[in-house]
Formats: C-alpha cells, sequence, structure tokens
C-alpha cells in the first residue's frame, strides 16, 4: 500500500507541474483539471481518467499543455479527455461520456485493437487523438470519421501508406506521423489544407514529398531521420512555414529558394552530406536557430554575417580550420558550437561577440585560448575540452562571468592560475587530465558545486575537497583510488561517485560516507564495478525493497535500466526477462533500446532463442530519436559481455543474425 501511496503522490506532483502551464487561463479551474479518478483497483492496469487534458509522463517532451492550447484556442476550455494507460481496454464506457470526450491518449498490445477503435468511433467530438508505441500496422478507418479533429499523432508504429481518406479530416491542423514506415510521396497531404504542423521524421522516405509545397499554411515541418537527397526548388512555397528539420538525412546541396522563406525561425541541417551553402543566406532574415552540425563544410558564405537576429549557431563536425570571421557579425548570437572541427588558433576578432553566452569549441587542435576570449563578458559557458595540446591563458581572471567550463582531456598538470578568481563558478570538468595535481586554491571557487575528476589516474582522495561548503557532487570515477580517508566521515562531505576504483574496504564500511540512502543506492554500483555481479543484483533488490529510500530527489534510487543489467550480468535469467517485461508495461511499451537488447540476452540465458531470435528481426534496422539503429544497441550489449568474461554459445547466433 505504502508503493501505491508513493506512486500516486508521484503522479499528483507530475500533475501540479502540468498546472504551471495554465498561467494566465482559467486559474480558477486548476484544481478540478488535477483530479484523478481511478477505476481500477491497479494503478497500471485499466484506465485512468482525467475531467481535463493533462499530458502524462509519457508524452510530457512531445506534447507540452501550452502546445495544444494553443492549436485549440478557445476549444481548450472545457476539453474533457479520457486517457487509457498500458493495454488493458475491458470494457467501454457509456455513449453519452463518449460523446463529451474532446482528446483521448492510448496505447494498445493489439489484443484491444477492437475495443478501441469501437470506441474512438463514438467520440464524434474529439479534437485530440495521440495513439502511439501501438505497432499498428495501419490507419483505422474509425479515425477518418473524426470531423472535428484538429490533432492527431499516430507516432511510433509501423504505418506505410496514408490512405485518401484522412482528406476528410478537413479541420485537421497536426499530423504527427513519426517514427513509421512510409516511403514515397502521398499526394493527398497536399489536400490537408488547414495543416499547420507535419511531423514526418523516422521514416523511409528517399525523396522530399512533393505534394508538402501544397500546404501555404504549414509552419512547422519535420523530416528528421529519413534519406532524402535533395529538397525541391519549390520549397519557398511554403511562405508561412517557421521551422524546418532535415536532420539526418542524405542531403548534398541546398536550393538557394529554401533562403526565400523569410518567416523561417529555425532551421536543421545537421548530419547530412553538405559542403557548401547558398550565397543567398541573409534573405531568411528571420532565422534565430542555424544547426549545420556534421557536414563536409569548410566555409560559410558572406552573407550568414547578415542574418541578424540569429541567436544560434551550432556548425559542429565541419571542416574549419578556423573561425570563419563572417560569424562576427552576427552580433546577437547567444550560442556558438564549433566542436570537432579542425581549428588550431582562436582568432583576436572572436571577442567582437559581446552577447555569447555559451561557446563549444570542444576536440578542435587549439594549442591556446590567448586573447580572444577576453571581452566575451557575457560568456556564462565555455566547453574547451578535448584539446590535448591547449595551453589556457593566465589572463582567465577575465572570464568572470563563467558559470560553466569544461577543461577535460587537455593534459593538464595543474589548475590555471586565473581560474581560482572565476567566483560564479558551479561547474568544472577536469576529467581526463592523467597527473593532474589539484591545488587546495580550488577552495577559492566558493560556489563550486559539481567537479568532474575521473579518469585522472588519480591516486588519493583530496580531502580539502570536503571543506568546500558549496561542493554537492565530485565524480572520481576510473581512478586509482585504493581507499577514503578516515577523516572524511566525521564531516557531511559532498556526494561521491567512486565507480571503478579499486577501493580495497567492503562496500559496508562506506556506509559512513553519507546518509543511509545514498549509501544503498551507490553499493549495487560498486559491487558491479568490482565485478560481483550477484552481490550487486542482490542490493539493488534490497534497496528498491525499502519503500522509505529517497535519493537526490528522485522517486526510486536505483535506476530501473540498471537493475535489469545488474541481473544480465549474474546471469539471472527469469529475473532478467521478468524485470524488462516489467519495464515496459509500466513505460508503455516505448522502444527503449537498451531495455530490448537486455530482454534479448534474457531470453539467451533461458535457452529461449526463438525469441531472442524474433526480437533481434523485430527491430534489426529500426532507427530512433538519436539516429542509430536498433541492432548497434543489441551487438553493443553483446560484445560488452564478451568484454567482461560472460560468454554464451548463443552469442554468436545472437551475433550472425544482427550482421
Amino acid at each position: 500500500m505504502n508503493l501505491i501511496f508513493m506512486k500516486l503522490l508521484s503522479l499528483f506532483s507530475l500533475l501540479l507541474l502540468c498546472s504551471l502551464c495554465f498561467s494566465g487561463h482559467a486559474q480558477s479551474a486548476v484544481s478540478e483539471e488535477e483530479r484523478i479518478i481511478l477505476r481500477e483497483r491497479s494503478l497500471y492496469r485499466g484506465y485512468i481518467e482525467y475531467d481535463r487534458f493533462i499530458v502524462d509522463t509519457f508524452s510530457w517532451e512531445k506534447y507540452r499543455l501550452v502546445d495544444i492550447r494553443d492549436t485549440l484556442g478557445a476549444d481548450f476550455d472545457g476539453l474533457n479527455v479520457r486517457l487509457y494507460r498500458y493495454d488493458k481496454i475491458n470494457r467501454l464506457p457509456s455513449d453519452s461520456v463518449l460523446i463529451k470526450t474532446k482528446a483521448l491518449v492510448a496505447r494498445s498490445d493489439r489484443s484491444s485493437d477492437s475495443l478501441l477503435f469501437a470506441m474512438i468511433r463514438k467520440m464524434k467530438n474529439l479534437k485530440v487523438l495521440i495513439l502511439e508505441y501501438s505497432d499498428f500496422p495501419k490507419i483505422d478507418e474509425s479515425i477518418f470519421e473524426l470531423k472535428q479533429l484538429r490533432i492527431l499523432s499516430l507516432a511510433n508504429n509501423s504505418i506505410s501508406e496514408i490512405p485518401q481518406r484522412i482528406a476528410e479530416l478537413e479541420n485537421l491542423q497536426v499530423l504527427n506521423l513519426q517514427f513509421n514506415e512510409l516511403q514515397g510521396d502521398w499526394a493527398v497531404l497536399g489536400i490537408l489544407s488547414n495543416l499547420k504542423a507535419l511531423k514526418l521524421n523516422g521514416n523511409k522516405l528517399e525523396t522530399f514529398p512533393p505534394s508538402i509545397t501544397k500546404l501555404k499554411g504549414l509552419e512547422v515541418l519535420n523530416l528528421d531521420f529519413n534519406d532524402i537527397v535533395a529538397i525541391p526548388d519549390q520549397i519557398d512555397d511554403l511562405e508561412l512555414l517557421k521551422e524546418l528539420n532535415l536532420d539526418g538525412n542524405e542531403l548534398t546541396e541546398i536550393p538557394a529558394s529554401l533562403f526565400n522563406l523569410s518567416e523561417l525561425r529555425s532551421l536543421n541541417l545537421g548530419r547530412n552530406n553538405l559542403t557548401v551553402l547558398p550565397a543567398n543566406m541573409d534573405k531568411a532574415s528571420s532565422l534565430r536557430y542555424l544547426s549545420i552540425s556534421d557536414n563536409r563544410i569548410n566555409i560559410l558564405p558572406p552573407s550568414i554575417g547578415s542574418i541578424t537576429h540569429l541567436k544560434i549557431l551550432e556548425a559542429s563536425g565541419n571542416l574549419f580550420q578556423t573561425v570563419p570571421e563572417t560569424i562576427t557579425k552576427l552580433l546577437e548570437l547567444e550560442s556558438l558550437s564549433l566542436s570537432a572541427n579542425q581549428i588550431k588558433v582562436l582568432p583576436i576578432y572572436l571577442n567582437r561577440l559581446k552577447n555569447l553566452q555559451v561557446l563549444y569549441l570542444s576536440a578542435n587542435k587549439i594549442t591556446n585560448t590567448g586573447i580572444a576570449l577576453d571581452g566575451l563578458s557575457k560568456l556564462v559557458e565555455l566547453y574547451i575540452g578535448n584539446n590535448p595540446n591547449l595551453i589556457v591563458s593566465s589572463k582567465t581572471s577575465t572570464w568572470t562571468s563563467l558559470e560553466k567550463l569544461d577543461l577535460s582531456n587537455c593534459n593538464l598538470k595543474q589548475m590555471p592560475s586565473g581560474i581560482y578568481a572565476i567566483k560564479k563558478l558551479w561547474k568544472l570538468n577536469l576529467s581526463k587530465n592523467k597527473g593532474l595535481i589539484l591545488s587546495p586554491l580550488l577552495k577559492e571557487l566558493v560556489n563550486l558545486q559539481e567537479l568532474e575528476l575521473s579518469a585522472n589516474d588519480m591516486k588519493t582522495f583530496p580531502l580539502f575537497l570536503c571543506f568546500m561548503p558549496a561542493l554537492k557532487l565530485i565524480n572520481l570515477q576510473n581512478n586509482q583510488i585504493t581507499y577514503l580517508p578516515k577523516e572524511y566521515p566525521n564531516r557531511k562531505g559532498p556526494e561521491l561517485d567512486i565507480r571503478g576504483n579499486p577501493i580495497s574496504e567492503q562496500p559496508d564500511e562506506l556506509l559512513k560516507l553519507s546518509t543511509w540512502a545514498q549509501y544503498l543506492c551507490k553499493t549495487p554500483e560498486l559491487y558491479f564495478a568490482q565485478r560481483r555481479y550477484k552481490k550487486a543484483l542482490e542490493m539493488a533488490a534490497f534497496s528498491i525493497s525499502n519503500e522509505n529510500i529517497h535519493y537526490s530527489s528522485k522517486e526510486i534510487c536505483v535506476d530501473p535500466k540498471n537493475y535489469i543489467r545488474y541481473a544480465m550480468y549474474a546471469q539471472d535469467a527469469k529475473q532478467t526477462i521478468d524485470l524488462a517485461l516489467e519495464y515496459f508495461n509500466l513505460h508503455y511499451r516505448s522502444p527503449e533500446t537498451y531495455i530490448n537488447a537486455r530482454l534479448i540476452i534474457g531470453y539467451i540465458f533461458n535457452k529461449q532463442f526463438s525469441e531472442a531470435e524474433k526480437l533481434i528481426l523485430e527491430w534489426k534496422g529500426k532507427k530512433f530519436s538519436n539516429g542509430k539503429d536498433a541492432h548497434e544497441y543489441i551487438m553493443y550489449e553483446i560484445l560488452l559481455m564478451e568484454q567482461n568474461g560472460i560468454q554464451h554459445v548463443d552469442f554468436a547466433r545472437a551475433k550472425q543474425l544482427l550482421k
């Protein structure tokens, strides 16, 4: 009962968070909007009904309340919504309830499809329909009868075609078909004249669907993670387009007509095969965000300097050998990413960017910061790690506004003296600087809260860190520390992450380091780092069974994904399978790549190779939101286990299937 109560409390907290999105909007109705009515005994079976539209955790990031409110306008008031959790739709509500329902969020495991679509047919006033992660092979005919529908999301299914009948949804404004199996051009899309947002990312499109250019009112278009090779010249017919995402395609050039879109505010061209950009970039005068990261560009057209209102420019992962001077004309620029290029010297003209707040220069060939950064008085975050030959200027004391600084993997042997004067600094990364000697002067960073010191070959714990009152977290992973000083337990020190160190004491002795909760939550990972996998699993189970444990303001202190990992490495086949399936049930069958990989390995250990084979073939070739293939994760998990000395005769068969 305590567990159920805590889950209910967690849900109530989420609803309270959602209410913040209603500021200035029907404030007197907030408490009614947040009432939860449980209609089944089990929290995870049956359904939960909300009096008004509250977005659950599975769609919080994708469907912000403000987005739906803006789309529906006045219709948002009085929105009556039913939210069906998991796949247990076992009875239909009354017709009088269904006819009043204006929004539905549901999942299906396919066994309840008939009831689900029978229910949808009776929801004649439905305005919002979200049916995701259910492996639907097609768009059901019942949906086309919803003449009032304004928002339709069928993301993460297996839909391969768009029926002609979708044209009957004349009021549709938002259509989300991301991560399905769509190919080719669907001319019917061009008939949806009221469409404002179209999401087709994560499909199998090889060409830009020409029909889209007929959608004169379109404001948002997402075509990320397809195989599109060209953009039609008619792209400028979308005169009202504000956001265009083409990340992760096969583009080799961009038509000049794209920059005729005077309303365009956000453009993502990352992860393509571009070498040049059009000369007329200045025509996109409303542009605020531009990403050209992970291409093969080595020069920018001068016209980019005339996009005077640009706030964010991402150009990492290209072939720039210096900071393009034309960038310094972007006087309103607040964030600049130039990581993973071939930059050797930071030019003085970089300090013209007086409004710059965030600067990424990691993974270049920079040898000296010089005075190029001295005039950046508003700089809050600087990432300049992974420059192994970097010499940091002694004038870093001029970086007075810095709050975050990354100097990882820069071959530092000691801290640059000027850094001690950056009093606002609260996050400092000094990882992968082997042989780095820390000075007690670090205590002068009175606001420092997070300190990264992993992989530095440190052999002893710097005791003076315990006397920094603001410090909350020290990451000491993968060093050579064999013991912690006796003095540490006598003080209320910061949280330590000491995984991957050859600590000689038994983890039980680490209880003195902090609170009971911290001990329980860290101990499984400590055992795991020592390859004591069965003990890690045992401690994880013990931590989770203690209902009073709360750690770092999280609901649970042992990540469920790690719990499955402990079971897998302990070669507890049944528990690996049970935990993975339970994870899917609680998370609405979301495509967690690592969980699928661990479930497959669980089946292999349990001598159920046929089940493992089904999953491998099901997920092979599928792409996820980060652009990676699912089978890469499965192969990674198997190889990692083999590297840690865990073998199984069927691993070879699984790897053969993945090739």
